[in-house]
């Protein structure tokens, strides 16, 4: 599957300045920028102030997972736009998650139905318009209409399992 891909530095409003130069493990600090089109140190004092980011230091995925942060289930509005998060509601736990469902067979040949995570590859065949924000095992990137906005290495990603995706729209 060929992924369509834009490097973060490039979209993001005002990117070149003293702070983004002198961070690494950045990623949800990129993603929201994108995501929500504005610059790069708006959104890092956002994840400084929202979820206690020290500079050069990543976010931890189950502190903007929680519900009692900004990234939760239900809809959030931030920057003027909001944000739901996208998928189905686990039976279990009740949490949303990105799910899709494959049929398999087994070697006798009756087929049963077993519930996976989804992918970015199948992620990006299921909504190819609008503007996301995705979380994968340690990581987090936004997609703008079908299009990777993140890392070198996020091109890479279509098998990678979404644990997280959220829906940015215009107020």
């Amino acid at each position: 599957m060929h992924i369509s891909h834009k490097y973060s530095s490039e979209v993001i409003k005002r990117h070149n300045t003293k702070i983004s130069r002198s961070e690494t493990n950045d990623c949800v600090v990129r993603a929201i920028a994108t995501a929500f089109d504005i610059t790069y140190n708006q959104s890092h004092k956002f994840c400084s102030d929202t979820y206690e980011r020290k500079n050069r230091k990543g976010v931890l995925c189950r502190i903007y997972h929680s519900v009692n942060k900004k990234f939760s289930d239900g809809q959030v509005e931030l920057f003027g736009k909001t944000m739901t998060q996208v998928g189905d509601k686990c039976k279990y736990t009740g949490n949303i998650k990105p799910f899709t469902y494959y049929k398999k067979k087994y070697w006798d040949g009756t087929p049963y139905t077993k519930q996976c995570k989804m992918t970015v590859g199948t992620f990006l065949k299921k909504y190819p318009r609008g503007t996301f924000i995705l979380s994968v095992n340690g990581h987090t990137f936004t997609v703008k209409d079908g299009t990777v906005i993140g890392n070198w290495s996020d091109l890479r990603k279509a098998r990678v399992r979404v644990d997280r995706a959220w829906e940015i729209k215009n107020v």
